[in-house]
């Protein structure tokens, strides 16, 4: 007995070792077959984040709905998975699916007479009528988008024609509708990530979009090269946000539209990783066959409202199409190592993408009119966030590209347009462009923009009528090192208008930091101190005057009679210790070591200096420095409040 017992455990102790190393890389599949929205790690899946979420639960609290007699659902989701298991939990209702015929492969029979007969000979007459009974409810209409003297394109799609007659009569009709946690569309309306659906009476959805699966624009499950809608994944610049890959074309079915409407879009091109990130300008098709053009320019980001068309009426159903004006490409396929041996035309990312979606949904004239607009961006990359700001060419961590606009409301007291950011410094320091600045198509100022923090004042002459579209045009731009390579201008800092009032704070504030710089200055000459390489230019902030340094920074120090003096440091850690204690070394022009202090937060640190008649450079390097952060492409090692001589 003993010896079957040592048998088991010695059997099972390799095993239980085994078991305990590949817990975390099984708890790492686990996580990311989750896909919850707020991790990094997230995959693709059929439906994100559904155990977490208690999916299930919430289609199990629609039985007593669905038993409801004469109760029929319209539900909105593209997803076939999706379809499949809300089918499921609303019967005995009616289910209807606009999106696509996602259960043909259930009613669709056999053509030929050599399988017909071998159907069940009692059950051949009802599927023959059940077939044909289904077959009534869809049409296959096509949506003409054939350009003006262009070869003539149709885009083929599916339609049930009970929806029309249940949009005339909505009672006891309801639309599930998703939420953003589920669906990248209609997020103007529900940008809810804490539950999947909403279910909602048909007579008080309005505007509410649903993805059509066409010919030219199908959805993820197709694996076709006119794939336009793909999964959900996160959002790598938006915390527990998400975004989906999006194609070229996109048919759209509206619900309960207003008489016009207008298709706003928010996505990006910053992520496409093709050291270009350009913004195509879309376009959509209406009732008429004009292709009405969005205002999009530059590169990065774009929030933007199309012209408000009618839509196109097709077997009673409101259509439009939304044409991203270029045909998707696939990610670059950078291979390294040992990967360049071997699979060098298997793409790690099979999808072909124009750019990433953030939301598309449709909006009435009287909701774009009565957007409140911003008049100041305080704080681009959060302001980008704002629904209410219609902008492009503008990156999601602050910078811009050679060419952007915003879209703001005017203050009627406003005097002047104010424009501040930040030039950086990568590789060339004489580094410089000229820039033009234009308010609603008219130029209003120009200028020449060089290393370092930029500010311009512009007055504005004469009446603004509406809002204000501000462009900011830039002759060069630089990439951003370290594998990064966008293109950039500037980084923005802030923008918008200013009245009088407003101005002459900021004109004393701009005076009292001048005064402070100026003052920084004679106290370094004073002390005679001379700064070499490894500094970035000076600056004012919150009151502040410093200077950021990279490792390995050199000063030279002046002559001095006496015998022996010391060098006081008011210096700083800076990010670039990635949040860590730093020991910052001084070491004389030989490399010896004069001292060395560690520093965790801004302090005083003194250095001993011997007397020299002649002037000598010292380097400061701080340990474990290098680490950058996304919204500045320089290396902030730490950074020197003073320096003075005791």
């Amino acid at each position: 007995m003993k010896s079957r017992r040592l048998r088991y455990v010695l059997f099972g102790l390799p095993l239980g070792i085994f078991a305990l190393l590949n817990l975390s890389t099984q708890q790492y599949y686990v996580d990311r077959s989750r896909a919850v929205p707020s991790s990094a790690a997230a995959t693709f899946v059929e439906i994100p984040d559904a155990s977490a979420s208690h999916l299930l639960d919430e289609f199990a609290a629609l039985e007593p709905l669905a038993k409801r007699p004469g109760t029929v659902f319209i539900s909105d989701t593209f997803n076939i998975v999706y379809a499949k298991i809300e089918n499921f939990y609303t019967k005995p209702a009616g289910m209807i699916f606009p999106s696509d015929d996602f259960l043909r492969a259930y009613f669709r029979l056999p053509t030929d007479q050599i399988r017909l007969k071998m159907l069940i000979p009692s059950l051949l007459a009802t599927a023959l009528d059940l077939s044909a009974r289904r077959q009534r409810h869809f049409r296959e209409p096509f949506f003409d988008l054939t350009a003006p003297h262009g070869r003539r394109m149709y885009d083929g799609f599916f339609a049930d024609n009970r929806v029309p007659e249940l949009v005339r009569h909505p009672r006891d009709t309801f639309v599930i509708a998703d939420t953003a946690l589920q669906s990248v569309l209609n997020r103007w309306y529900n940008s809810d990530f804490t539950k999947n659906f909403d279910v909602v009476p048909l007579g008080n959805v309005h505007n509410h979009l649903i993805f059509i699966a066409s010919q030219y624009g199908l959805a993820y499950y197709s694996r076709s090269r006119f794939t336009s809608l793909f999964q959900l994944e996160p959002d790598l610049f938006y915390k527990g946000k998400t975004m989906a890959g999006i194609g070229r074309r996109f048919l759209l079915d509206i619900i309960n539209p207003s008489r016009k409407i207008r298709i706003e879009m928010t996505y990006t091109e910053t992520l496409k990783d093709d050291g270009k990130c350009i913004l195509y300008a879309p376009w959509i098709l209406g009732e008429s066959m004009k292709k009405e053009q969005a205002a999009v320019i530059g590169r990065g980001s774009a929030r933007v409202f199309f012209p408000a068309v009618r839509p196109r009426i097709l077997v009673g159903q409101p259509y439009v199409l939304l044409d991203m004006g270029v045909n998707g490409t696939p990610f670059p396929l950078r291979r390294t190592g040992l990967m360049r041996l071997y699979g060098l035309k298997v793409p790690i990312d099979a999808r072909e993408l124009v750019a990433f979606g953030r939301d598309i949904s449709a909006i009435s004239e009287h909701d774009y009119d009565s957007l409140r607009r911003p008049s100041w961006l305080a704080d681009p990359p959060v302001d980008l966030m704002n629904q209410n700001l219609e902008y492009s060419g503008a990156y999601e961590d602050g910078w811009i590209s050679e060419a952007s606009q915003y879209v703001l409301a005017h203050p009627a007291d406003s005097t002047a347009l104010v424009v501040r950011g930040l030039v950086p410094l990568i590789g060339d320091r004489n580094y410089h462009s000229g820039f033009r600045v234009v308010l609603n198509n008219r130029l209003i100022g120009r200028g020449d923009a060089g290393i370092g923090t930029f500010e311009g004042r512009f007055p504005i002459r004469g009446p603004i009528s509406g809002p204000a579209k501000i462009q900011l045009f830039f002759d060069r731009f630089q990439h951003l090192p370290n594998g990064d390579g966008r293109p950039i201008a500037m980084k923005m800092y802030t923008l918008g208008f200013q009245n009088a009032k407003e101005i002459s704070t900021r004109r004393k504030s701009d005076a009292l930091a001048s005064r402070q710089q100026s003052t920084w200055w004679s106290a370094m000459d004073k002390a005679g101190i001379e700064f070499l390489e490894g500094w970035y230019p000076l600056e004012t902030y919150d009151g502040q005057t410093f200077r950021w340094a990279n490792n390995d920074a050199r000063i030279a120090v002046g002559a001095r009679s006496a015998k022996s003096a010391s060098l006081v440091l008011d210096v700083e850690p800076g990010p670039g210790e990635g949040g860590r204690p730093g020991v910052l070394h001084f070491l004389d022009g030989t490399g010896h070591e004069v001292g060395a202090f560690t520093i965790t937060q801004r302090q005083l640190v003194k250095f001993p200096l011997s007397g020299l008649d002649r002037s000598q450079s010292y380097v400061l390097h701080i340990d474990g420095g290098g680490a950058r952060i996304p919204s500045d492409p320089r290396i902030l090692d730490f950074r020197v409040f003073g320096i003075s001589i005791k």
